[in-house]
């Protein structure tokens, strides 16, 4: 088919067709690159004008009195620091009392079995040397 037999209705086809593809990648291309906007709900960043704000009177009696609480809240945290600190120096105390009860308790039973081996021994007349 050559260029001179392609009728008029043929061209209006191809020219539409063209046209819409043109259309169709504008289009795209539009979407592409367009901004989209995200909104959040409620809007954290709109700072709202109070109509009355504090004077410096009660803001400094508010920084006063919060002063107040973090000093009551830090001798609460060291009187637990040193009631717990006691506490825990007794019980180590107490745990150093019962080893030592128990080495004497140990050795005082080391010494009876030695009396007792050395009269065996005696009577076995064997000589019994202690290693260390």
């Amino acid at each position: 088919m050559m260029l001179a037999e392609i009728q008029t209705g043929e061209i209006w086809i191809v020219v539409c067709s063209v046209a819409g593809t043109v259309i169709s990648l504008i289009a795209l291309l539009v979407v592409a690159f367009k901004k989209t906007e995200m909104q959040l709900s409620p809007q954290p960043l709109i700072v709202a004008m109070e109509k009355e704000f504090t004077t410096k009177h009660e803001f400094e009696k508010h920084v006063a009195s919060n002063v107040v609480d973090v000093n009551n809240l830090f001798s609460k945290i060291g009187g637990v620091e040193r009631g717990s600190r006691e506490s825990l120096q007794r019980e180590i105390a107490q745990i150093n009392a019962d080893r030592k009860q128990s080495l004497e308790t140990i050795n005082r039973k080391n010494e009876r079995m030695m009396f007792a081996l050395g009269k065996i021994a005696q009577k076995l007349n064997v000589d019994i040397e202690p290693t260390e």
